[in-house]
């Protein structure tokens, strides 16, 4: 892929009816074939792949992530997506994600996939449910979920991690998933 401008034009390059994985951190078991065959994959956050290959496999598309304070430095990426735009409250630490990581941070042209949610109080959805929402506004047609739990059991590589400030969204992130015929 070449360089973006912004989230959106990165999808843009892709191909609405190619197979997408859409691996979360959440608890995985041995999906790692199935998610390396899928024409994209992309990965939030802090993933970790080294040991982890049979539960999530290998394959790594693009990095996604909020751009948070926390989030560690990955030299092999140029860029990463933000499923956001920068000037909402989510992305209220992505301005020293360049400097800290040597990672530019693509952001979207706007919000026009979460402002139902935004609209509707709910002021923190996840890193993950904003993209798969970008997905499904962009009109892909095979989104594949892994790891999308409802942040209830830590991450795959480390299961004791809590997500406290999601503790709102889980319920009605999972129901949308639902309602997109992501889960059951």
């Amino acid at each position: 892929m070449s360089l973006s401008i912004a989230t959106n034009d990165f999808l843009n390059q892709l191909t609405r009816d190619s197979s997408v994985a859409v691996v979360g951190n959440g608890n995985i078991e041995d999906a790692g074939p199935e998610i390396d065959s899928c024409s994209y994959v992309f990965r939030f956050n802090d993933f970790q792949l080294d040991g982890f290959g049979g539960k999530v496999g290998t394959k790594t598309s693009a990095w996604v992530t909020s751009g948070y304070k926390t989030i560690e430095a990955r030299p092999n990426f140029e860029e990463a997506l933000c499923p956001f735009a920068a000037y909402t409250i989510a992305a209220k630490y992505s301005r020293q994600f360049w400097p800290r990581t040597g990672t530019r941070l693509l952001f979207t042209r706007g919000n026009p996939h979460l402002d139902h949610f935004t609209s509707n109080c709910w002021e923190f959805p996840s890193t993950g449910f904003c993209f798969v929402a970008l997905l499904q506004w962009m009109k892909f047609s095979d989104v594949r979920l892994f790891g999308f739990d409802g942040m209830s059991s830590g991450h795959y590589f480390n299961p004791g991690h809590g997500h406290r400030d999601h503790q709102k969204s889980r319920k009605v992130e999972r129901g949308y998933y639902q309602i997109w015929g992501l889960v059951q």
